[in-house]
Formats: C-alpha cells, structure tokens, sequence
C-alpha cells in the first residue's frame, strides 16, 4: 500500500504507480521458484509475507485500474529509470527555467568614443578608395599619340571635335604634335580616324595588345624560323612571328597576349631537338623601329612611310636593289652615313642611347662591404648650408 500513497500524496504519477505494481507481480510469480529464494541475498520472503504481499497486489492493482479510467495520464515530463534487476525511483525536483523575452529585455549601451571611431574607418574607406581609383586611372591611362605631319593639325583638330573623342592634353615637340587621349576608347578612335585621314603618325600599343616574346635555345644555326613557326602553330601555340637573333642559333619568338600563350614554356622539344624556351630579357638600349628606322619607338605603333635600312631611295620592304654590300655602299637615312641604319655605332643612335634615363647602381665594383660601410662610418657628416 505505500505505493498507492505515494500516488495519492502526488509523489509519483500513475504510470509509474503501475510500473511498480507489474514489477512486484513479477516477484510474486517467482514465489514457487525455491531456488530463487535461497539464492537472493537482498530479502527473505516467508509464506506468510507473500500472502500478505499478493493481497496487497491485488488491492493495488484494483485502485490503480480504477484510477486510469477517470484521470487521463500525462507522459510529458517524467523521468524513469528501468533496469531488468532493479530499480529507483528519482522525483522531479527540477526547478523549470524561465525564458526571458528577448523584445523586453534589451540593454542599450552607449559609448561616447564611438564618433572617433566612425570616422577614423570613414577615413579609411575613403582613402583605400582614392588609392584604388588612383590604380585603375593609372591602368586606364592609353599611351600618347603622336602626329608627324603638324601642318594638318587644325584639320585633324576639326575632325576630333566632330567625333566627340575626348582628348586629356595636347603638346607641340620639336618634330610632331602629342596627343594624348582620356581613356583607351579614345585611343582607339583616336587611330581609326588617322588611318581614315592617311596621317602620319606613331604611338605605342596598349598592354594587352604587346606580344609575349620568348626564346628559343638548342637549335641549330641553318634552322629556318618559317619551320619552327609552323611546328609551332601545330602545336597549338598562338604565334605571331619567328626570326632569328642575328650571328647567333637563338630564336626569338613572337606570340599573342593569351592565357594559351603561358603553354609556350613548356615545350622542349623541336623537330626532334631538346630545346629550352625563356622570357626575352629586357635591356636599356633604346629601341629601334623596323619600319621608319627611327629610334625610340617600335614597328608596332608605327604609322610612319617605309624607309629602307640600306639606302635613301623610298621603296617598299624588301625592295632595296643594294643587295650585294661590296658593289653598293649601304647608306643610313638617319646620319647619312655609309652604312646601315640599324648600325649600333651610328651617331643618331648613340645620342639616343645618351638620352635615354640611366638606372643608379646598386653596388660599387671592386669594393667589398665591410669597406663600404667603413668608408660610410668615416665619412663627414653632410651640412646644409644656410640662405641669408
């Protein structure tokens, strides 16, 4: 009968009043089990106890058949522990949590150096802005456009205006006129209108439109570059030109701005010959065009009349009849020298290199480091002097 008043005192609930019950059923089914009741060390169970105990059951189970058809039984919240051996009943002693109504219970915190910080990172956005519009102005800048024939200036002048080419700055040189265009549109506007006008003129080609040069090493010295451009090109390779750095077995090769370009690195053979393909270095000698023989400027921009490297007469390339060097004297149209125009001692060319921008050197030949700092430590302190 505890049990059942534990049930009425509200305890433990009525599910777990019957898990009791049909536990103590099971013990007395296994009173006629002798062996079970030497063997249990817990309890001794006497005929009179299990008599009494059976009542009891019976009693029991009665109130709680009773009970289960007038209070329906509530399964949500409970805890029961089973075990085939034993068992334990543990009452819910929990205390439930409250939830706190996020909307009601909302802490406003202030701060009075909040403004300091706002606008230190307005400052910074601002100025990584600035720099990143400065970046992509300095990559939008086309190069400048230079007009050979001056005296139709104002001609050229009328038409840009008519087109509505947008033009950044203009200025007069010695022997042409620089124009210099607001955004590579312009730029490419800017030379369909020339080339419409039939104008001389030369400029520099934008980035994407230079060509990847490249060179080609272990070939031998009476290979033709038509061959190697058309192995090349079976290749898959995007290849504009090939010739041959000349008095020598290099091979410079020509090809267009492309991702399938960066695959030119990875070959290595040749006509069945072990090659080796790396980046052309770059030197500080002025450049030479191959088409008006002038300096500091390439046959890619240049929009000039042909002039032959040989002689003076004007004729297309290829055309010159100083073939043979020892009947006909070759003349430069640059100095009007005897000899060619791409010769590297002739006096345009060296004034040229003279004026080109000389890099400051880095290191002191013949002198260690240790001297170099010794001599530094030694030196006089350098004194500004001071304008009255």
């Amino acid at each position: 009968m505890e049990i059942i008043n534990k049930y009425k005192k509200g305890n433990v609930s009525l599910e777990q009043a019957a898990q009791v019950i049909d536990k103590l059923k099971q013990i007395r089914d296994l009173k006629d089990d002798q062996s079970y009741i030497e063997t249990s060390s817990s309890s001794t169970y006497s005929a009179s106890v299990i008599s009494e105990r059976n009542m009891d059951l019976d009693l029991d189970e009665n109130l709680v058949h009773q009970e289960s058809h007038t209070h329906p039984t509530n399964t949500g919240n409970q805890t029961t522990t089973q075990n085939s051996e034993e068992f334990q009943l543990v009452p819910h002693n929990k205390r439930r949590k409250t939830s706190l109504d996020q909307s009601t219970h909302v802490v406003t915190i202030s701060n009075r150096f909040n403004a300091l910080n706002s606008s230190a990172h307005a400052n910074t956005e601002a100025s990584e802005n600035t720099k990143t519009s400065d970046t992509a102005n300095k990559q939008r800048t086309p190069p400048p456009v230079f007009l050979k024939s001056t005296q139709q200036w104002l001609i050229l002048a009328a038409a840009i205006k008519s087109e509505k080419i947008n033009i950044k700055s203009t200025r007069a040189n010695p022997d042409a006129i620089r124009i210099q265009p607001a955004a590579p549109v312009d730029y490419v506007n800017l030379n369909k209108l020339l080339d419409t006008m039939k104008l001389e003129y030369f400029t520099f080609r934008l980035p994407h439109e230079k060509p990847i040069q490249v060179v080609i090493r272990g070939l031998y010295a009476q290979a033709a570059p038509d061959a190697i451009k058309t192995e090349l090109l079976e290749l898959g390779h995007p290849v504009l030109s090939v010739y041959r750095i000349k008095e020598t077995t290099l091979m410079t090769v020509n090809l267009r701005r492309c991702e399938e370009a960066k695959r030119i690195y990875d070959v290595n053979r040749l006509n069945y010959l072990t090659v080796k393909v790396k980046a052309k270095r770059r030197n500080n000698d002025p450049k030479q065009c191959r088409n008006c023989q002038r300096c500091n400027r390439t046959a890619g921009g240049c929009h000039m009349h042909h002039r032959c490297v040989k002689c003076l007469f004007p004729h297309g390339p290829g055309k010159c009849l100083k073939i043979d060097k020892t009947i006909h004297q070759a003349e430069s149209v640059n100095c009007r020298g005897n000899h060619t125009a791409n010769y590297r001692g002739c006096t345009n060319y060296s004034a040229a290199k003279k004026s080109r921008p000389k890099k400051t050197p880095t290191t002191r030949p013949g002198v260690s480091y240790a001297k170099a700092l010794s001599d530094e430590a030694t030196a006089p302190p350098r004194t500004r002097s001071r304008k009255n």
